[in-house]
């Protein structure tokens, strides 16, 4: 695997702790947070924008099965295609994506008993394990994302949440806030790609922060 898979899965799984600090920063429906010496902030989506983004979202459906490669097979299966195709080739998926559920409980059970202990060489232990396994999570993950690269839901869930992200992005300008993009063809030209980055990662915690209660 190349070190360059296993960076980017590091980078793109969410942090407990910072989730956690996370749902502090909430409030009026929002989130805010700074870059760049900059303040941001994501609003959960209106209604209307939740139609928007599902009708985006049915219009990239339609293309994904559209696109075909130069010898007009299919570029972008279902994740269960996907499956069969490699599970003929020996490799299960299934049991990748159950070992990572495990892994990623067993860092969830770890991190409350961390929050629990005062005592410095069990804390250490603690916190040397559960880098461990998060080492494994993003070698799973990096594993993972690679083989499901070209299916139809790993790509709509992307897009759908780059689209969202359009939307709801506010900058902080003196007493206002505007939108930051007008457009999501405007987000996609947008040349700092770190920003975009950081914004789904808070754009994240207050879905799923909203999605629980």
């Amino acid at each position: 695997m190349e070190a360059s898979q296993v960076k980017k899965a590091k980078e793109t799984i969410g942090e407990a702790i910072e989730y956690l600090k996370a749902k502090k920063l909430i409030s009026n429906n929002s989130i805010e947070f700074e870059y760049n010496n900059e303040v941001y902030r994501i609003v959960l989506p209106t209604l209307e924008q939740e139609i928007e983004v599902e009708n985006a979202k049915n219009k990239k459906l339609n293309e994904l099965l559209m696109e075909k490669d130069e010898k007009g097979n299919a570029v972008y299966m279902f994740k269960e295609q996907w499956k069969e195709i490699y599970k003929q080739r020996g490799i299960n998926l299934d049991d990748y994506e159950s070992r990572l559920q495990i892994l990623t409980i067993d860092v969830e059970n770890l991190l409350e008993k961390l929050a629990q202990t005062q005592d410095r060489p069990e804390i250490m232990r603690i916190e040397k394990k559960i880098a461990d396994l998060r080492n494994k999570i993003a070698e799973i993950s990096a594993f993972i994302i690679e083989k499901y690269k070209y299916s139809i839901e790993h790509t709509l869930l992307f897009f759908s949440q780059t689209y969202l992200l359009s939307l709801v992005l506010e900058k902080k300008k003196g007493r206002k806030w505007a939108r930051v993009f007008r457009s999501f063809k405007e987000m996609e030209k947008y040349p700092d790609s770190g920003l975009i980055k950081v914004a789904l990662t808070y754009l994240g915690y207050l879905m799923n922060l909203e999605n629980s209660l």
